[in-house]
């Protein structure tokens, strides 16, 4: 799966809807902002080759791409 700006997915991990803001293929990672129901939103730096992986595992799920 492609990773692309602006998708925004759900994970069965934790509550919330995430969208990717960056993505750098040369260090391999990933910045999204999390959406909590609690309007606690924050942005993380993930790992992108586990977030693909997550994707194929079925533990993210996409809801939507804009851009």
């Amino acid at each position: 799966m492609e990773l692309k700006i602006g998708m925004k997915f759900t994970s069965k991990w934790f509550e919330g809807t995430t969208e990717i803001l960056a993505i750098n293929q040369d260090e391999n990672t990933l910045d999204v902002e999390i959406h909590r129901a609690s309007v606690h939103n924050h942005s993380e730096e993930w790992n992108l080759q586990h977030t693909i992986w997550g994707f194929e595992q079925g533990d993210y799920r996409l809801l939507a791409f804009f851009r």
